[in-house]
């Protein structure tokens, strides 16, 4: 019986051992792109200059990305699980979402290279079967469920109006940052500060931020508030 265990085992753990230099290739090659997105833009993004860059054959390239649309989401992939470790894994839910919203934002303005890969992205995500597509909506739909719980929480404190729904006001603030994002890619960036302070606007008026400041300093006038 010990025998007949251990050899499934086995095969896990080489299936295992498999996986993680592929993973790594895959990784290195979307690590790549990003960083010829960055340097370049996306319509510099070539099969044969990520194989330079990598040290990976081409076949191995198209073997982890058949298509150059699959090479962009993956830089896309890649960009995005960098801004969530550097800014969510280590503190969870910010203590002011607005002032974060905003500093995120304006990160996202200052690197055009890849806020125009994003809305090249957007125009590819109309096609069903664009790995953009699914991509998007997925991401999509991550950002409205965690803007939600944070419109809970934002209503615990008292600084969203308790007659809003979280959900339909996670949708709202969504497509602000969405919309707000396509205007800047199509204007020159002398702009983008504007912008954020649109997006601060923006969230203060769906969330009845300014109507819950007045009810605080009502209660309390000695705040100052």
């Amino acid at each position: 019986m010990t025998s007949q265990q251990s050899r499934p085992q086995s095969s896990h753990r080489a299936k295992r051992g498999n996986y993680a230099p592929s993973l790594a290739r895959k990784e290195a090659i979307s690590a790549a792109v990003l960083d010829i997105v960055d340097a370049s833009g996306y319509d510099a993004v070539t099969i044969g200059q990520v194989s330079k860059a990598t040290g990976i054959p081409q076949s191995s390239v198209l073997y982890h990305f058949p298509t150059r649309d699959h090479l962009l989401v993956g830089a896309m992939e890649s960009a995005a699980q960098d801004i969530a470790a550097d800014e969510l894994d280590k503190h969870g839910l910010p203590a002011d979402p607005i002032i974060w919203a905003r500093d995120m934002f304006r990160a996202v303005l200052g690197n055009r290279n890849r806020l125009l890969l994003e809305v090249y992205l957007r125009g590819l995500a109309s096609q069903p079967d664009n790995p953009a597509h699914g991509y998007l909506l997925r991401r999509g739909r991550e950002a409205v469920d965690w803007w939600t719980q944070l419109c809970k929480q934002l209503q615990d404190a008292h600084q969203m109006h308790a007659g809003l729904d979280p959900h339909t006001t996670a949708v709202q603030i969504v497509s602000l940052i969405s919309g707000l994002m396509e205007v800047s890619a199509y204007s020159d960036g002398s702009n983008d500060e504007r912008i954020c302070d649109d997006l601060v606007t923006g969230i203060r008026c769906l969330t009845c931020r300014g109507w819950q400041e007045f009810l605080a300093y009502a209660n309390n006038p000695a705040s100052g508030r």
